[in-house]
């Protein structure tokens, strides 16, 4: 029996990327060994050399494992941007050596690179070409990610199993999450110098004390990763797979009830409900079977969200009242400047600039200011411009309709398309109230993006320079 199954990459990345976990999850600290972390990277590349596709299938466990080596990191960038500049350099060569310059575009891919040049206009527009320099070079590493799905993503199984390692990823995510939320270990801190950590306890006379991860916006990731796991479920056949499958789903909701993240809980039950009629539409015999697992999720839910009082966990929606005031803020902002309603004021500005007028774009009811435009769509305006959110929602909805109507007129690829779909409606629905930026979490969106093309598998042109 081999002890790594090259066929099989989601077990062979399982088994390489439990050793970083449980090495923390045993030993949680602020100053974990990096030597787990690397030997993952490592195992990963060498996977590689025999199936290319595990540079794309082992990119969800870099990307939001990798913060584990990030205090004692040699080196001035986290492994996984490292591993995304290796991808860069060693494929931009092989493109000019073997003059292979063929790129082969999906019908809505045209949205996409608009997308991209607004996003250089915007760059540019900002006068602010040093400040930002590093937000163009996060752009250039999401397209990168976006063109090596492509490059390296041919077939229906090729979707389920990028698929699956969003979904079991998050398993890992929720692991750490957890952990630290009863070592009292703040991973918002994670990578902050030694003095500027906070040590938390269950029980402190705060009002409550929520759970943390590397990313503040992780909640993108473990409600897209519930959803497909809820509906592969429904579709796989392993009597292995289905309760690991169940675990991993209850996991991720619980995981977002600790990190209250209140949109994510939202989006989570929306888009469950918004999927139904689609899914009846094909599947009108396994309607009690999906009416059941609804109920079930509704009442765990319920009586997560009742043992969780007890964790001093806070799920009050008046911080909404506060991010209001910011939008409306930033809305004054714009319209006080048209040409930035236009260009924006470039890449990740919000987060890197202080001019007067990002500082004003975040004051809140009570002439506080907040640290960011806590919504991704107007974060998006304020930083991209009019033309950007245009072009991102037309993209979103030409690609729904093409998912609708290939299911109601095909019965093949329901399970990936299903996924897909439920997880561009929850990352519609998170962005209303939560900032999706340039990080890590936003490479494992540029992955769902790459897969609706290839799910649907229609082309629509091919490009030779």
């Amino acid at each position: 029996m081999k002890f790594i199954n090259l066929k099989n990459p989601l077990f062979s990345l399982g088994l390489i990327w439990f050793v970083p976990s449980i090495a923390f999850v045993l030993s949680p600290s602020y100053s974990p060994s990096t030597f787990p972390i690397w030997f993952s990277i490592l195992f990963t590349f060498l996977l590689s050399i025999y199936n290319r596709k595990i540079l794309i299938f082992g990119l969800p466990f870099i990307s939001l494992l990798s913060p584990l080596a990030g205090p004692n990191n040699f080196l001035p960038f986290l492994p996984s941007e490292i591993y995304i500049l290796i991808i860069f350099i060693v494929g931009f060569f092989y493109k000019v050596f073997t003059k292979d310059t063929n790129l082969v575009l999906f019908k809505g891919d045209a949205y996409l690179l608009i997308i991209f040049g607004l996003v250089l206009l915007s760059f540019f527009s900002s006068l602010e070409i040093f400040s930002l320099s590093k937000s163009l070079l996060s752009w250039i590493m999401i397209a990168t990610i976006f063109m090596l799905s492509r490059f390296l993503l041919k077939s229906d199984q090729d979707v389920r199993v990028a698929l699956g390692s969003i979904v079991f990823s998050s398993f890992f995510v929720c692991l750490i999450i957890f952990t630290s939320y009863f070592s009292g270990i703040n991973l918002s801190d994670f990578l902050l110098k030694s003095g500027e950590k906070t040590i938390l306890t269950l029980g402190e006379d705060t009002s409550y004390i929520r759970g943390t991860y590397f990313y503040s916006n992780i909640g993108y990731i473990l409600g897209s990763a519930a959803l497909i796991a809820f509906l592969m479920t429904i579709y796989v056949k392993s009597f292995f797979l289905k309760p690991l499958l169940v675990i991993v789903f209850l996991m991720n909701l619980l995981a977002i009830i600790i990190l209250v993240e209140k949109t994510a809980l939202a989006g989570l039950f929306i888009s469950l409900i918004l999927l139904i009629p689609l899914y009846l539409m094909k599947n009108f015999k396994s309607f009690f079977s999906l009416l059941f697992f609804c109920v079930m999720a509704i009442i765990i839910f319920n009586l997560i969200n009742f043992l969780m009082g007890s964790l001093f966990l806070d799920f009050q929606i008046a911080g909404l009242e506060q991010r209001l005031c910011v939008i409306g803020s930033a809305t004054n902002v714009l319209l006080d400047n048209p040409l930035r309603i236009i260009f924006g004021y470039g890449p990740d500005a919000t987060n890197i600039l202080n001019t007067s007028d990002i500082r004003n774009s975040m004051i809140n009811c009570v002439n506080a200011r907040e640290y960011a435009i806590d919504s991704g769509v107007m974060t998006f305006l304020f930083e991209y411009g009019l033309l950007f959110i245009l072009v991102f929602y037309i993209f979103f909805f030409h690609s729904l309709i093409r998912i609708i109507s290939y299911l109601k007129n095909r019965k093949d690829k329901q399970d990936i398309l299903f996924c897909i779909f439920s997880a561009i409606i929850f990352i519609n629905i998170c962005m209303l109230t939560d900032v999706l930026g340039t990080s890590k979490v936003m490479w494992l969106v540029a992955v769902i993006f790459s897969l609706i093309g290839i799910a649907l598998q229609q082309k629509e042109s091919q490009f030779n320079k």
